[in-house]
């Protein structure tokens, strides 16, 4: 790993391999095809350059490494189930804001356009540029409400009642939440909202940002200075990990997001609302931005707006 940090960038195999794992290593990482030698010209001495490993390589690998393996379930299924559904409390699904006197909460009536599921397949399309105008609050609540909220329950005995949603989520345990940062939203005063998925409302939370601030945690992109407001997806971890104690449950929270922003991303186009999906998200501003606990961490985002493309207005 230390070879591997240090070979970010052109360095010399005899500065390399005099560090502490020697020249073996590199000569084993050459090999492999994760360092590469090259001459440059008008040099005489061969240097590694940067591959695709270069930034993510490293980490990803060995986290890969450590969790392919990990078994799905214990041998003794009975055992395991008596493990995971007594030893601590089940993490309840209690509304984050909704506890407070002064919480504005705002209620959603959704309904069902007329699209159909090829039709969306075959129109939907990334929208990287907004008109700057404003987004309808009653198709931003729809948007939110057909993707998000509880349909309705099931019990599932050990795992206590879960939630069932418009999209597939490992082990019911459905522990994406939906936030919405509000730029330009008539009739919802600008900040950071949480959706109680639920009660179907739209919970403000009190928490208010800038546009430059909004903007570093989505990477400077430039994608929230015409939108609307930016739908972001957060991974309420304990949730997930109660019952997936191993390594493999960070991939299926991930691979939970990619369902629910999809969903989203296809209902936008329903509505003629332009969407633009990214998980490039500054992890440290924007969970201090909309203050999450230490068990949560924002997987995407979604920038929402009237789309400065064909496609038609927004439906209202």
């Amino acid at each position: 790993m230390d070879i591997l940090y240090r070979a970010r960038t052109p360095v010399d195999t005899a500065e390399l391999a005099a560090e502490k794992a020697g020249a073996g290593a590199v000569d084993r990482l050459v090999e492999l095809d994760i360092l590469q030698r090259a001459t440059h010209e008008g040099q005489g001495s061969a240097q590694p350059l940067p591959t695709p490993w270069n930034y993510w390589g490293p980490a990803t690998w060995l986290f890969h490494n450590r969790a392919h393996r990990t078994r799905f379930l214990h041998d003794e299924t009975d055992i395991w189930l008596e493990k995971v559904g007594r030893p601590e409390p089940r993490p309840e699904r209690t509304a984050r804001y909704t506890a407070h006197a002064n919480a504005a909460e705002f209620e959603l009536a959704g309904h069902h356009g007329d699209s159909t599921v090829a039709d969306l397949f075959a129109a939907r399309r990334t929208r990287r540029e907004f008109t700057g105008g404003p987004l309808p609050f009653a198709a931003l609540g729809e948007l939110v409400s057909e993707t998000f909220r509880v349909r309705a329950t099931t019990d599932a005995d050990y795992f206590g009642v879960l939630p069932l949603k418009s999209y597939p989520s490992s082990g019911g345990r459905h522990e994406i939440d939906a936030y919405a940062a509000v730029r330009d939203v008539p009739g919802l005063p600008r900040g950071i909202y949480y959706y109680d998925d639920y009660r179907d409302t739209l919970v403000d939370t009190g928490l208010r940002f800038g546009d430059e601030e909004l903007d570093v945690c989505l990477a400077r992109q430039g994608m929230v200075h015409a939108s609307a407001a930016i739908l972001v997806a957060v991974c309420a971890t304990e949730r997930l990990a109660w019952k997936y104690r191993d390594p493999r449950g960070y991939l299926d929270a991930y691979t939970n997001a990619g369902h629910a922003m999809q969903n989203a991303a296809l209902y936008a186009e329903s509505l003629g609302i332009g969407a633009w999906i990214t998980t490039a998200v500054d992890t440290g501003a924007t969970s201090s931005l909309m203050r999450l606990r230490g068990d949560e961490f924002p997987l995407a985002a979604m920038a929402l707006g009237e789309p400065l493309t064909e496609r038609g207005g927004i439906a209202p």
